[in-house]
């Protein structure tokens, strides 16, 4: 195997694990977004009942964190 088909090789392997990286991280933020009404009304129920509006938009400090 001469060295730029090593190279090609370990490049793929690279581009890869990037691909599936970046899959996974933006993965995680669009469930996180989706479970939204239900991370906050379990995180804040009084507020959820009165205040839905307000209550998602304190808990969407989770996407960020």
């Amino acid at each position: 195997m001469n060295p730029s088909n090593e190279s090609r090789g370990a490049a793929k392997w690279a581009l890869l694990s990037l691909a599936i990286g970046s899959f996974g991280i933006g993965m995680t933020e669009f469930v996180v977004m989706g479970l939204l009404p239900n991370i906050a009304a379990d995180l804040l129920p009084a507020l959820w009942t009165t205040r839905p509006e307000e209550a998602l938009s304190q808990t969407g400090w989770l996407i960020s964190l």
